[in-house]
């Protein structure tokens, strides 16, 4: 118990960390850009990482840990951003979902390399070599920062560059010298927009609601993820079949929410992730090493997983671009709540009867689903500039 609880302790302090860095960031995104606040992000997941392979003992990892996921979650967010904005409306369910698939290749790499290298130290090396790369990939990738933020921070001229240089990658050069770009201009400062939050009532209860589906989707999710271990009788098939999971419920939310659009979808995934929890608490085995509960517990991982990518998809339309940079550190800083009590929930596989935590992952996904039946429907919508205009489509509504 006390070598899990060390174990448990080392993953829930990363997010720790991540907390810490998203809360941080929400002063970051909206001021330097996307892309510079994401590549800040990388370069201290890199450090952390690389100096965690040196670590001469158990409280410096720690400390090593806390820095890695400052970072990490800085990178993730303001990645996301960047992308999300300059993806149309027809093809911003697709360009998310994809992204989202990189968390699941980065984590089957991760199992992988868990099983092929013995020593910790040779892991963390490993690691850095990816961020590495990953680094890399923010001076080969040609995309500008996004034009959005730009407008929304007055500066029309910088804009104007970035549409031109995309229009010359597509092959469909285009002069914007005289074109009059038209927009509200939101140049402020952190306090504002917190005070903003006050002035525009739709746009609070809105970050509120999905501040709460993130928490609640991420302590499942981590849940999960760490709780393989108790679920199945091997360690690395168990987290394979979970990575795996994961990657086909971040392809089914692509197609889902083509079918049934983004509040339809996530409302989806959340009353499965309840309906196979409920499902998990029959005692039936399959065959010599498989459960009922394994297969169920499956399931709901794909499940989950589906959700929290619509809801990364759906927060990020929900929120303006004003303000898109903050609500977005503000839900995954409650995700980050969830992922660091997630792992010790999954610990009561080891003290209680297995159907407690079962149900109290069913009723979570009741909660959730409850929490996105009061937001509005994004299908189809361009995604809001200000705050103000989320006021005026509520008003329009009413």
């Amino acid at each position: 118990c006390k070598y899990e609880a060390k174990l448990s302790l080392i993953s829930s302090i990363y997010f720790v960390g991540a907390l810490l860095g998203l809360l941080c960031s929400t002063a970051i995104f909206d001021r330097i850009g996307r892309k510079r606040g994401a590549l800040v992000g990388c370069v201290l997941i890199t450090m952390g990482t690389a100096a965690s392979s040196a670590a001469p003992n158990y409280q410096t990892l720690l400390v090593l840990r806390v820095i890695s996921g400052f970072g990490l979650l800085i990178n993730y967010t303001g990645s996301y951003c960047w992308i999300i904005e300059f993806a149309p409306t027809h093809l911003r369910n697709l360009v998310s979902g994809c992204y989202n698939l990189g968390w699941t290749l980065s984590y089957l790499i991760m199992v992988m390399l868990g099983y092929l290298i013995d020593k910790w130290e040779h892991l963390y090396l490993a690691v850095s070599g990816l961020c590495v790369f990953s680094l890399a990939m923010f001076f080969i990738t040609p995309l500008p920062e996004s034009p959005r933020f730009h407008l929304v921070r007055g500066r029309d001229e910088e804009a104007k560059k970035t549409l031109e240089y995309l229009s010359n990658i597509s092959g469909h050069p285009i002069s914007f010298g005289t074109v009059h770009l038209v927009y509200d201009k939101r140049v402020q400062n952190y306090l504002k927009q917190v005070k903003d939050f006050m002035k525009y009532p739709s746009m609070l209860k809105r970050s509120l609601l999905c501040m709460v589906g993130w928490f609640l989707a991420a302590l499942i999710t981590y849940a999960y993820t760490f709780g393989w271990s108790k679920i199945g009788t091997d360690l690395y098939t168990s987290y394979m079949s979970a990575a795996l999971g994961g990657g086909l419920g971040y392809i089914l939310s692509i197609l889902v929410c083509r079918v049934l659009g983004r509040k339809r979808a996530t409302l989806f995934f959340f009353g499965s992730v309840a309906v196979v929890n409920v499902i998990a608490m029959l005692d039936v085995d399959l065959s010599d090493t498989w459960t009922l509960e394994h297969v169920a517990s499956l399931l709901g991982n794909v499940s989950i997983l589906g959700a929290f990518a619509m809801l990364y998809l759906y927060t990020g339309e929900l929120a303006p671009t004003s303000h898109r940079g903050m609500i977005m550190c503000l839900s995954s800083s409650c995700a980050r709540f969830g992922s660091f009590i997630g792992p010790y929930v999954s610990l009561l596989y080891g003290v209680t009867d297995r159907k407690i935590p079962l149900a109290l992952f069913a009723g979570l996904s009741v909660c959730a689903f409850v929490a996105v039946l009061f937001l509005p429907d994004t299908t189809g919508v361009g995604i809001p500039e200000t705050p103000k205009e989320i006021e005026i489509v509520s008003e329009e509504k009413n």
